[in-house]
Formats: structure tokens, C-alpha cells, sequence
């Protein structure tokens, strides 16, 4: 996998902006995000204050389904389905870390949490070649990517 993507996202205080939900998914009429899936890491920059910032189900990524039909989707991304397997699975609370970042498969079902802080994350996505090229094909992605094998050469 490459470096395809890197961003930096902010949140106020309050509400999730994204609450559990999978970046790729298989409904009866489409396929949603990258497949095979994407690797994100991600690293929360601290803050005063240690909080939950991720949560993530562990061990969903394994168990999906596919061609849900799109009505049974309570949220983009989280399924009724999905909704059973806080019944099976365990729930992962990352907080933010001066020292520790999270990486993970975007299949899993993942939540950003509610924060009291404003906060910010800088989000780094691995993927394929061909994934990159498909799902970039504008802007400067291509040429990060070759950047990123060149260094990755010379190391």
C-alpha cells in the first residue's frame, strides 16, 4: 500500500460530525468507498484535554454483509445489520495521545466521539496504486504517491 491521501481535520465542541459508520460498504445497488479497503492512520494532536476521540468496533471489518438493501441504513454507512454486532463485538475507545496514533482498516464500523474541545487530527490513508490513480486522478495525489515510493526506495 502507498501514502494516496493526507488531510487535516478540525471539530468544535459538541456533536459528532461523523457517528459510527464503515468508509466501505456493499448495498444491493453499490459499492461505497475504496475496495479493497483503505488503511487510515490517524494521529490526534493533544489537547489540555485526554478524551475519547475514536471508537472503533473491533472485529467488524470481518463480518459484513453485502447488497444490503440502502432502506435498511439507519445512518450512511451503518446498517440495521451493523447495528447488531455491538452484541457480538467489543468497542475500542481511542483518546488522544501526545505519543500514540491508531491505524486501522476503514471496513471496520468506526465513530468520531463527541469532543468538549476543539480538536484537530491528521489523517493519513494508505491504499493501492490502482486505487490512488482511480480515486484522484486530479490533483497533486499521483505525485505524492511517487514521492512516497521514491523515499520509500531510499530508506
Amino acid at each position: 500500500m502507498l501514502l494516496g491521501h493526507v488531510q487535516v481535520r478540525t471539530s468544535k465542541p459538541g456533536n459528532s460530525y461523523m457517528p459510527w459508520h464503515r468508509d466501505v460498504y456493499v448495498t444491493d445497488t453499490r459499492d461505497v468507498g475504496m475496495m479493497p479497503p483503505a488503511v487510515k492512520l490517524i494521529y490526534y494532536l493533544p489537547t489540555d484535554i485526554c478524551e475519547t476521540k475514536l471508537q472503533i468496533l473491533e472485529g467488524s471489518h470481518r463480518i459484513a454483509l453485502n447488497g444490503i438493501k440502502e432502506d435498511q441504513f439507519v445512518l450512511p454507512g451503518f446498517s440495521n445489520f451493523d447495528n447488531q454486532l455491538f452484541n457480538l463485538c467489543k468497542v475500542f475507545n481511542f483518546e488522544n495521545s501526545k505519543t500514540e496514533y491508531i491505524i486501522f482498516d476503514t471496513s471496520c464500523a468506526h465513530s468520531v466521539t463527541n469532543t468538549s474541545v476543539d480538536s484537530a487530527r491528521i489523517i493519513y490513508t494508505f491504499s493501492t496504486e490502482y486505487q490512488i490513480k482511480k480515486t484522484f486522478p486530479g490533483g497533486r495525489h499521483i505525485e505524492l504517491m511517487e514521492k512516497y515510493r521514491c523515499l520509500k526506495k531510499n530508506a
